[in-house]
């Protein structure tokens, strides 16, 4: 029973901290590449949120 609340814990963690690398890859992304457009940021975003 703990190992497997233990692998569920690690997988939980691993896939936050994915969500974050990509959330800072996309705002570097955004800074370095400035012809991604706005609406284009807020379609992204309106689909994370849903």
């Amino acid at each position: 029973m703990f190992v497997i609340g233990h692998l569920s814990f690690v997988i939980g963690h691993l896939s936050f901290v994915f969500v974050i690398w990509k959330e800072i890859a996309w705002q570097i992304g955004r800074i370095l590449l400035p012809g991604i457009t706005s609406s284009e940021q807020d379609a992204r975003t309106t689909k994370m949120v849903e």
